[in-house]
């Protein structure tokens, strides 16, 4: 992160890559917190958010069992008018089951088909 802070001063401008890589470095690191705040930062450097850095930021969100942020960002995805994959929709389910909001994670398991997303055995053990 002090890598990125710093990089300003040396004239380098990130990418979409190096953000998506810090997001999920830091969401593997159980820093979910700063995953999220770089997804929320992409539009400042002029990036757009993709279904990448999303993905590992949903996945540190159900690492930790936060639910909320998990599925503020799929709906935000879905508001953006990205298309959520299966890995993003099933962490976000099993953020949910993690936290016994299990009516939750069928309602985004009956919501699957809308979404364009086709459930696998993952989906349906969460």
């Amino acid at each position: 992160l002090d890598l990125l802070k710093g990089a300003p001063d040396l004239d380098v401008r990130p990418d979409s890559i190096t953000l998506n890589s810090a997001i999920s470095a830091c969401g593997g690191a159980g820093l979910w917190g700063q995953s999220l705040c770089l997804l929320d930062d992409m539009p400042c450097a002029s990036l757009v958010p993709d279904i990448v850095g999303i993905s590992s930021a949903i996945t540190s969100c159900e690492k930790t069992c936060l639910w909320q942020p998990a599925l503020a960002i799929l709906w935000q995805t879905c508001s953006r008018r990205l298309e959520p994959d299966l890995i993003v929709v099933n962490a976000a389910m099993s953020a949910c089951e993690k936290n016994a909001r299990w009516q939750l994670a069928c309602d985004l398991l009956a919501r699957m088909p809308e979404m364009q997303v086709k459930p696998n055995k993952i989906s349906y053990s969460a």
